[in-house]
């Protein structure tokens, strides 16, 4: 009876494991030590974390609180994930939707975008760099960021998330 139980138990914790995503999360961050990065993502990295960009949604100069920079494998294509409150990013909650929109620009570019800064953050190579105001001008030196000349077209995508929204909500964005 305690077998029974015991494997009932360890059953249970893969199966909820499993569907928590937990095991997934690291896979979304780069892992590399260098990343690929043109002089246009640069600019806008640098933009993510001054708060202020261009917002390719709406057309307009935008500001918010950042939240993620998505960059794909070629450092030419990225997504910014950020909060329409400019006061922290805490009041906004991505939830699944980091999953799903990572998801979305993989499938319809046949590319891998990963997680190259979070918050305040730049992730390279399992380290996480803290970006201070002072440290954005010479990010590219301080960092393993391999800058390389717009010979491709950039793309950049923007996901503002409300402040307002439900964070369990599952939608696409």
């Amino acid at each position: 009876m305690i077998k029974k139980l015991k494997y009932i138990f360890i059953g249970l914790f893969f199966l909820f494991y499993n569907c928590t995503g937990l095991n997934y999360e690291s896979s979304l961050y780069l892992n590399e030590n260098t990343q690929n990065l043109s002089k246009g993502q640069l600019k806008r990295l640098k933009d993510y974390f001054n708060g202020s960009f261009y917002n390719y949604l709406t057309e307009a100069k935008g500001v918010g609180s950042p939240m993620y920079f998505l960059i794909n494998s070629k450092g030419d294509k990225s997504v910014l994930i950020a909060c329409e409150d400019i006061s922290s990013s805490s009041n906004c909650s991505v939830g699944v939707r980091l999953y799903q929109t990572i998801n979305k620009y993989n499938k319809k570019f046949n590319d891998s975008f990963k997680i190259l800064a979070k918050d305040n953050y730049i992730l390279l190579g399992n380290k996480k760099y803290l970006i201070e105001r002072k440290k954005i001008i010479n990010l590219e030196k301080n960092l393993n960021l391999n800058i390389q000349n717009d010979n491709s077209k950039n793309e950049y995508f923007d996901v503002i998330i409300d402040k307002r929204s439900d964070p369990n909500d599952s939608g696409y964005l």
